[in-house]
């Protein structure tokens, strides 16, 4: 077996396709058994999709992509890169995890009439551009406070939106309540969605010549961007590609720092209302 999809919490190997989260509540990772190799970079493909021969779980005939990846990294000052994932086609690096996530979800199951997620915005308009690229039909749960313009950009996609009252866990519990022949696919959860953010360590790496940084920084929410970061870079490191991990440093908001007051040991007590704007920064109570 070149992977396994098991659970973080309990070892519990993932039982089929449409399940998204274990039984004793923790969520899935994909273990990847294979090592990675430069020879195996597909060199003349811009995309995340340089990167196939490491997602064993996607057949060729079931890839969709718009084009996401291999974004510029920028020297600005000395020591100060800025890696411009906003370049993506949806505009943020969310769109890593849906290419992965839906070529995926197609490569597994068959008869998929559509899916359903939640989202604050930018997940969700990522989501609906790949479902319109692949003929699924999409149904995306948002917060009442959702930004107008990723409402616009998610509807303009052809998606169906649905508003829910309440604190952001209770848009979640909204998707998950859909049936028929519609599958629950939420980012935070889905280990292939965190999975497609490897592709990150690998570009950063690559484009560095195969260095690391001494930090990186980024900001967290669900905490995908940042469980997907380190994976690709363990990943790298465990196949001898790169000498050390570079120290990831994660950014929360003073509303909204649960994994912050999780680090440091203390209580932490989420707002009644977020007036933050990192609109996109709101998971008080991430996987």
């Amino acid at each position: 077996m070149e992977y396994t999809i098991r659970c973080s919490k309990c070892g519990k190997e993932r039982g089929g396709e449409r399940e998204w989260k274990c039984s004793c509540g923790g969520a899935f990772d994909v273990i990847l058994e294979k090592k990675f190799s430069v020879d195996e970079i597909v060199c003349r493909n811009y995309t995340v999709w340089r990167y196939r021969k490491f997602y064993p779980y996607i057949k060729d005939d079931s890839i969709v992509s718009l084009g996401e990846g291999f974004t510029p990294l920028v020297r600005v000052e000395d020591s100060l890169w800025f890696k411009l994932d906003f370049l993506m086609p949806t505009g943020s690096y969310k769109d890593r995890g849906s290419s992965i996530l839906i070529s995926g979800l197609l490569s597994g199951l068959e008869n998929v009439e559509g899916v359903s997620e939640d989202s604050s915005g930018n997940a969700g308009a990522s989501i609906a551009a790949y479902c319109a690229r692949a003929g699924l039909k999409v149904k995306i749960f948002v917060p009442e406070n959702a930004s107008g313009p990723k409402l616009f950009q998610i509807k303009k996609y052809g998606a169906e939106v649905y508003t829910v009252k309440g604190r952001r866990e209770d848009v979640s519990l909204a998707a998950q309540r859909v049936v028929d022949d519609f599958v629950y696919i939420g980012h935070a959860w889905h280990p292939f969605f965190k999975d497609g953010i490897r592709t990150l360590a690998y570009e950063i790496a690559e484009q560095m010549d195969w260095k690391t940084f001494d930090y990186i920084f980024l900001p967290v929410s669900a905490g995908t961007l940042l469980i997907g970061l380190i994976n690709g870079f363990i990943h790298l490191l465990d196949s001898g590609i790169i000498e050390r991990m570079p120290k990831v440093i994660a950014c929360q908001t003073s509303q909204v720092s649960p994994l912050y007051h999780k680090m440091k040991g203390t209580k932490y007590v989420s707002p009644e209302r977020i007036v933050s704007l990192a609109d996109a920064l709101v998971s008080t109570n991430p996987p």
